[in-house]
């Protein structure tokens, strides 16, 4: 096989195998930012073996009412307490969401830059097998055009991966805070009659 050959088939191969690796790097990354992660819910680790046939969102919706519950049980905490504990929780929870967030960032940059650092090295490379290839000026100057295609071939791919995994952190995020706002809604309603209840309590003991 002639030296310019090799060369391109092995450009080729090496462009293949890039393009699947980031495909497959910014699906696993959002992959990590499963809503289950962030339920309201106390752990109730112990009852997964009798909940194991139970779908996954009913098992999160009867933990948090089960915590609600345990919150609101005869009417012992003030409103203000259990509103209080409802927010800090939330708090918590937001904070655990951005933190996460922070570092499925980082950790797609740095391997962005690990991609750009490899093909870098492998261009150069090609660079210098075109150099020395026995090849007319002709045919060396239209594979330094292929090289510098590859080159802009990949940085448009890469921002466009980019753009897509940004929009799947954007879709996560609103997921989690549509969650929060409904959670928070049914925490309203929830105080509500449980300040009823604490408030006639409160007199029949007067």
């Amino acid at each position: 096989m002639k030296p310019y050959l090799s060369l391109v088939l092995f450009c080729v191969m090496t462009s293949c195998q890039l393009a699947t690796t980031r495909n497959e790097d910014k699906k696993n990354a959002v992959q990590m930012l499963d809503k289950s992660q962030y339920s309201l819910a106390a752990d109730r680790s112990q009852f997964e073996q009798l909940r194991s046939e139970i779908p996954a969102d009913t098992q999160i919706r009867n933990d948090e009412k089960a915590l609600y519950a345990e919150w609101m049980a005869e009417e012992k905490r003030t409103p203000e307490d259990i509103r209080e504990k409802f927010n800090s929780l939330v708090r918590k929870k937001r904070d655990q969401f951005n933190n996460q967030v922070t570092k499925i960032r980082e950790a797609y940059s740095k391997n962005e830059k690990k991609q750009r650092d490899q093909l870098s090295q492998e261009l150069a490379d090609q660079r210098e097998s075109i150099k020395s290839a026995d090849v007319s000026r002709e045919k060396k100057n239209e594979m330094y055009e292929e090289v510098e295609v590859k080159r802009r071939d990949f940085y448009s791919e890469q921002r466009q991966q980019r753009d897509e995994f940004e929009a799947d952190i954007r879709e996560k995020r609103k997921d989690f805070e549509d969650y929060l706002k409904e959670r928070t809604d049914e925490f309203n309603s929830e105080l509500k009659m449980y300040t009823i209840r604490f408030k006639e309590k409160q007199k029949g003991e007067q």
